[in-house]
This record gives structure tokens, sequence and C-alpha cells, in this order.
């Protein structure tokens, strides 16, 4: 019996030593079930995207250093590759990166229309965290220009006694 126990034992290590190199072997292999292709290096990315996201990043970083004309050189070459490949969200942030990068050199009105632009999309695809947002960006250089009545997005009005409210209550 002891030499069957012995068999036995061998045989749950090799099962286990087995069900570890499978493991292992199944993070390196590409799974494929029906049309889903589960290796992430399997993904071919577009080209045309991976330029954009260089250019991006590029006028990002161009930004942060207060670099703002090279900044919108480089979002302006993101956007027009955006825009060839119908990427509607990337589109509209890349409009976002422009209009802050006009408002960091104090072009406002040139800024607004960058918001407006970002607004049309975000509002075409339902995005409304980006919608508040191009709008709140929108209101700020309006501000800047000393038009009042326009720093207001439409449909903020209603909302003014609310949020006076919270202020007046110590919430924020």
């Amino acid at each position: 019996m002891k030499g069957l126990k012995l068999k036995n034992n061998k045989q749950q290590n090799n099962k286990g030593l087995t069900i570890i190199i499978f493991l292992t072997l199944g993070l390196l292999l590409p799974v494929k079930t029906g049309a889903i292709d589960f290796n992430p290096l399997a993904q071919k990315q577009n080209p045309t995207e991976i330029e954009a996201k260089r250019f991006f990043q590029q006028g990002n970083l161009e930004y942060q250093n207060r670099q703002f004309e090279a900044a919108i050189a480089s979002f302006q070459q993101a956007l027009q590759l955006y825009r060839q490949s119908n990427n509607l969200k990337k589109e509209l942030v890349a409009l976002g990166q422009i209009g802050a990068s006009y408002q960091g050199l104090k072009n406002y009105s040139t800024a607004i229309n960058y918001f407006q632009q970002a607004l049309t999309i975000a509002e075409a695809i339902n995005h409304s965290e980006y919608q508040a947002l191009s709008q709140g960006f929108m209101g700020y250089n309006e501000e800047k220009l000393g038009n009042y009545a326009r720093a207001i997005p439409k449909g903020s009005a209603k909302s003014a006694p609310l949020t006076n409210n919270l202020y007046l209550s110590g919430r924020k």
C-alpha cells in the first residue's frame, strides 16, 4: 500500500505541475474563442491612431511646458488624424486641448470656437462629462472677454438657485 500511496502522490504532484505549466503557458500563448482574440499582443493598432496618440502626447508635454503655440500645432496634427480614423471621442478631446492652448495664450475668442466644436461632438455622442467641461470652459472664456451674459451655459440658470443654496449651506 505504501508503494501505491507513493505512486498516487507522484501522480498528484505531476498533475499539479501540469496545471501550473498550462496556466503559465496560457498567459503567454494567444487564446482564441469564437471571433474574439484575447491575446493583447495580437490586436493590431491602427497606424493612424498610433501617430495621432504620439502627436497628442507631444502636445500635452508642450502644453505643460507652456509652449502653447507648439502644443496647438501638435494637437492640430492629432485632430486631423483622429478625424481620418473617425474617432469622435478623441476628436473632441483634441478640440478641447486646442481650446485650452488658445486659452493659455489668452486668445479667448478662438478658445471658445474650439470648445464649441467639442461641445457639438459631445452632444452628438451624448457624453455628458465633456458637455459640462466644454460649457464650463466656454463660460470661463466668455467671462474673460467680458461677455457675462454668455458666460452662463444654456439651461444652467435653472440650477443656479440650487447651486447658490449649496454654497450658502457650506456644502460644495
